[in-house]
């Protein structure tokens, strides 16, 4: 599983 191109993929549009 690639969890450094999962973690920004729920963090943008969390914080965004």
């Amino acid at each position: 599983m690639t969890t450094i191109s999962n973690l920004p993929a729920i963090f943008v549009p969390l914080v965004g």
